[in-house]
């Protein structure tokens, strides 16, 4: 999902690509002659899209028109999720290879190699880790089937393990420790508990997200549940206003900004707390940034409020 609202879908059994806007409609940006696994990723000018099939990372580009991705990389055994770093690196779980794999963008279609693993232990798994594992080299630790991989927006990334059921945070060392710790039982606990955590809250992670306001969001197994784990990120300074000024285009709003934010603007007629509606959203422009809602000038007042999100990687 881009910050717009514009989402994507990968269509496996179809073989497609899909791009659905803010107005509903949808439309087929890739079609590929092989069946599609769960690994997409759209960059935010949506000009590049990684995508996988079982086997192959593929990068597709405007220029390819409807036609399949480049292959990037090969040689995986059953790809899961993708995410990229802030270098443009592709980051690709392998659920039967037994790890994470960092690919850069000038691969070319080699195939993967075991040197470019960043998580997990590989072909040479012999067993899962627990907690004990905590501050051990990401690279040494045992990650039974990878199926997510996420980059939290201040460094480091998550990692999903379907058979061991747990959640991996690696940090930006490279040094693994236990997010969530569950297993493959098809468990899951009740109700509200505190992360990190060491008892069965989960079974069979699928796929692991953060979002822009700072949660974890896991998909767990065939049973459908979904976790979230609340605010993990220190909580974002408000914009300062500059000024809100009535000109011939509109209502102009200028505030200070930072440029690794971006800002999420509402108007409202009143100050009901439902009466708040989407007006924009947009990166910040500098260390002023400013926005001209073009609203009649002899129309009845407004109330404006923005609000403040990370920038990603990507």
């Amino acid at each position: 999902v881009l910050p717009d609202g514009t989402f994507y879908i990968l269509d496996s059994q179809n073989q497609r690509v899909r791009r659905v806007d803010n107005a509903g409609g949808m439309t087929t940006l890739i079609t590929d002659s092989q069946s599609l696994n769960r690994g997409l990723w759209v960059s935010r000018n949506a000009q590049t899209i990684y995508y996988c099939t079982n086997t192959q990372l593929k990068r597709w580009t405007p220029a390819l028109g409807n036609n399949a991705g480049q292959v990037i990389a090969a040689g995986f055994t059953e790809t899961g999720n993708i995410d990229v770093d802030a270098t443009g690196n592709i980051y690709v779980s392998d659920r039967l290879r037994m790890g994470v794999y960092r690919i850069p963008s000038s691969n070319g279609g080699a195939a993967v190699t075991e040197a470019q693993r960043v998580a997990g232990l590989g072909n040479a798994l012999t067993t899962d880790s627990n907690g004990a594992s905590n501050g051990a080299l990401a690279t040494q630790v045992g990650m039974r089937e990878p199926r997510g991989v996420a980059f939290h927006p201040l460094g480091g990334f998550f990692v999903a393990t379907h058979k061991g059921g747990d959640v991996w945070y690696v940090d930006t060392g490279g040094r693994a420790w236990m997010f969530i710790e569950g297993d493959s039982a098809n468990t899951h606990v009740a109700g509200t508990v505190a992360v990190p955590t060491t008892f069965g809250v989960m079974s069979e992670p699928r796929s692991v997200t953060v979002s822009r306001t700072g949660d974890v969001v896991i998909a767990c197994n065939d049973a459908g549940f979904i976790r979230v784990a609340r605010n993990i990120l220190p909580p974002l300074a408000a914009p300062v206003l500059e000024s809100l000024s009535m000109q011939p285009g509109g209502a102009r709003l200028r505030w200070q900004s930072d440029a690794t934010r971006w800002y999420y603007l509402e108007q409202n007629a009143g100050l009901s707390a439902a009466g708040w509606a989407p007006l924009a959203t947009m990166a910040a422009t500098g260390t002023l940034t400013q926005f001209t809602d073009p609203y009649p000038l002899t129309g009845p007042r407004r109330f404006y409020r923005i609000r403040t999100f990370r920038a990603w990687p990507n």
